[in-house]
């Protein structure tokens, strides 16, 4: 008879094969997206130090020389492009996992965290090269 732990894994790896997985363009569509969201984040970032306090959307708009506008529009597609390549990206968390970390296996949601923190950190810069 399988275990909780058996079945949850084989359930969480039926639901990820739902999600196809993206083209290289997309891969670098999304990529991109993401990267310039988070220039806005550390642009947000580097000016709260800077004053002190939040900075307000119009205060970061006018420090990045765009509309606030443009900066929304940039921030909700970086988190539209961010959320599909975790998506999408999921089976190739499973894959590394079996390889690096058994463990991540018997508990999902970790992977699913192990992979946004991935995408954060290293893959823009591997999917989209400067």
């Amino acid at each position: 008879m399988p275990s909780l732990t058996t079945d949850l894994v084989r359930s969480y790896l039926k639901e990820i094969g739902r999600y196809p997985l993206l083209t290289p363009e997309q891969e670098i569509t999304n990529a991109r997206l993401v990267q310039q969201m988070m220039t806005i984040e550390e642009q947000r970032s580097s000016l709260a130090l800077q004053l002190k306090r939040e900075a307000t959307t119009r205060e970061l708009a006018t420090s990045l020389g765009q509309s606030e506008a443009e900066v929304e529009s940039i921030v909700q597609q970086g988190q539209k492009a961010k959320h599909k390549m975790v998506t999408a990206n999921l089976r190739l968390v499973v894959a590394i996992a079996k390889n690096k970390s058994p463990l991540l296996l018997k508990m999902p949601p970790i992977a699913a965290v192990w992979l946004r923190l991935h995408i954060r950190h290293e893959s823009v810069a591997i999917a989209y090269p400067q």
